[in-house]
């Protein structure tokens, strides 16, 4: 493992310690549900997907050799597991749920912390509202570009996506592009 600050926990994991899966929940958790909420755009499924995915890294923890940080494969199996759910539910016709209620009283709750008066609450949920909006129309491959950029590792991302590193900025550049188009009139 290259210098993975996760070497203890994947040990833990692969000698099956008890206190291991917790450590797992813990340390990746927030981050496997907010990638699932970007993939899957309802409360419940993403949550449902997190299961999932944890699950499926311990299962398959045997099966990490360390080529890779465990950031970067847990991202892929979440990736995978997203686009496998997301591809079962076009293949019924189902359309995606948009952000519920309950993701709305999220982003509220996370803003009253971080902000003073209702009027920056209110400008944060609309220009929050006004990025999802924009993001979600990108198309799909630009999507998701924009919405690794954030992990910061773009080779590894785009290993992680089975594409080159240069085809991933290409897309992130041409996604950041088309956001900063749709958003000029907002900001």
């Amino acid at each position: 493992m290259r210098n993975d600050p996760d070497t203890a926990l994947v040990t833990a994991l692969q000698n099956g310690a008890p206190d291991a899966p917790e450590a797992l929940y813990t340390r990746f958790r927030a981050k496997i549900m907010a990638q699932a909420m970007r993939y899957l755009r309802n409360a419940e499924d993403a949550e449902e997907l997190t299961q999932d995915v944890l699950f499926k890294v311990i299962r398959k923890i045997h099966c990490f050799h360390g080529d890779s940080k465990l950031s970067s494969w847990i991202f892929r199996i979440t990736f995978t597991t997203g686009m496998g759910r997301l591809r079962k539910c076009r293949s019924k016709q189902s359309r995606l749920i948009e952000y519920n209620s309950d993701v709305a009283d999220i982003v509220q709750d996370k803003m009253l912390v971080t902000t003073g008066t209702p009027e920056d609450v209110l400008y944060l949920m609309e220009l929050e509202h006004c990025i999802n909006k924009a993001v979600n129309k990108l198309p799909d491959d630009m999507r998701v570009a924009v919405q690794v950029a954030e992990f910061g590792d773009v080779k590894a991302s785009a290993k992680a996506l089975g594409i080159r590193h240069q085809t991933l900025k290409s897309r992130l550049y041409r996604g950041r592009k088309q956001l900063r188009a749709e958003l000029a009139e907002v900001l």
